[in-house]
């Protein structure tokens, strides 16, 4: 659930959350008939998670919370090109525009909210002038570095709602896993278990095999 769902929901926008949360659920209950149902994504905790009492039980869901430190996640974001003056970034991420943030974006860039609206401004003039000009232009280092804080900032946030959301809904079966035990066979195995996921030999060989591996990408434009 990302795009216009985590856009509008998270900046107070008119939305018709129900009809979608109801699509949603639908699609989980459907799929746990047959088999396990996995997401491995940031949307449940910026949006459709705080809903999910409403459509299951306790005892049917469980809950992992992967920490890494925030600069390396902001650096891997920007390497994939989200960033938050892009489209990519409106689609998937927490905007420092968001109504209600735990942490104040203030904190990592001063008078955020005009900050972020002339960089993307200038983000998207360099967009521009790439695309109908073909002009090549460096995003300003000052760019650079906001587009950063914004990204850590997101991180942080993202840990502060992930901090409330156990708070509220302390029923919940929480797993912590830190991103350097990602490769390890025992912890891996050690949570399928407690998950009572049965895990095959094939499965086993995969783990710490990276197959996602993005390589470099054009980061300048979006």
């Amino acid at each position: 659930m990302n795009g216009d769902f985590i856009y509008k929901y998270l900046n107070g926008g008119n939305y018709d959350f129900n009809a979608a949360l109801n699509i949603k659920f639908e699609t989980i209950i459907k799929s746990k008939t047959k088999a396990k149902y996995f997401e491995a994504n940031h949307t449940f905790i910026k949006g459709f998670g705080w809903f999910t009492n409403k459509f299951l039980t306790p005892e049917e869901v469980a809950i992992i919370i992967l920490k890494r430190n925030p600069k390396e996640v902001a650096l891997s974001f920007i390497k994939n090109n989200v960033s938050p003056y892009n489209v990519v970034g409106r689609n998937w991420i927490i905007l420092p525009t968001c109504k209600n943030p735990i942490i104040s974006p203030k904190k990592f860039v001063r008078h955020s909210f005009l900050v972020f609206h002339i960089h993307k401004f200038i983000y998207y003039c360099i967009y521009w002038a790439h695309k109908f000009f073909k002009i090549q232009i460096k995003k300003p280092s000052i760019l650079r570095n906001t587009e950063l804080k914004f990204l850590r900032w997101y991180v942080v946030e993202l840990n502060a709602r992930a901090i409330k959301f156990q708070t509220d809904f302390p029923e919940y079966k929480y797993i912590h896993l830190d991103y350097s035990e990602l490769n390890s066979r025992k912890k891996i195995l050690d949570i399928a278990k407690t998950l009572g996921l049965n895990i095959n030999q094939n499965f086993i060989d995969f783990i710490g095999n990276r197959k996602n591996a993005t390589g470099d990408r054009n980061n300048d434009l979006s």
